[in-house]
């Protein structure tokens, strides 16, 4: 048991020395090669950045920030790649991914965090920006000026019925004007509407269509 401990120890130490980079530049390729989601092209290119130097200079210093980290990766991949669309959407994938894969180790749980964290940031960024650039469409209005009504005939009854309802104080408020088509509705509202606008009364003459109906 004892030996076996120390191989444990030593082996860890390896690890820990000479093969935990080696180790995460894996999580990194393996994290663009899904993300590409078979895009050769753009998978390669990726696993080149990283290989020319990138993983030396952005990803083993300790000092170097995920969002410096991205934003430089962001730059070459556009560089090497001007034709491509989507490249930004592809890095967050692959960096959802990384952040996944290194959950589960625990040299490199702390830095699963940040990214994790960095990836939050990043991902509710746009969307602010996106309610705040959006522009603000008029509402569609169905206000329209009052129909003529120079055809009102013979409607002085219901005219007095309507102008008691207004008067009286206990009465509901919202009334509705019913009867078959062509008795003379609309002049009749129309009338009526005028003479609320006449006396002080705020009008509002409101159309909703559907086909050639009047709803």
């Amino acid at each position: 048991m004892e030996v076996l401990s120390l191989v444990e120890k030593l082996w860890g130490f390896v690890v820990r020395r000479w093969l935990r980079f080696p180790l995460l530049q894996r999580h990194y390729e393996a994290a663009f090669k899904k993300a590409a989601e078979g895009k050769k092209e753009l998978a390669d290119a990726a696993i080149q950045i990283l290989r020319e130097g990138f993983f030396e200079e952005f990803v083993k210093p300790p000092d170097i920030s995920v969002e410096k980290e991205f934003t430089e990766f962001l730059h070459r991949l556009s560089e090497r790649l001007p034709q491509v669309e989507g490249l930004k959407e592809f890095l967050k994938r692959a960096y959802r991914e990384l952040a996944t894969s290194l959950e589960g180790d625990e040299m490199w749980s702390d830095r699963s965090k940040k990214i994790a964290e960095f990836l939050q940031q990043r991902c509710e960024e746009p969307r602010e920006a996106l309610r705040e650039e959006q522009p603000i469409v008029p509402a569609t209005s169905h206000f329209k000026p009052i129909p003529n009504h120079d055809n009102f005939l013979d409607r002085q009854s219901e005219l007095e019925q309507l102008r008691a309802w207004l008067e009286e104080e206990e009465a509901p408020k919202i009334g509705v004007l019913v009867g078959i088509g062509g008795q003379g509705k609309t002049y009749l509202a129309a009338k009526f509407a005028e003479e609320c606008q006449q006396n002080g009364w705020q009008v509002r003459w409101a159309e909703f269509k559907k086909g050639r109906a009047i709803l």
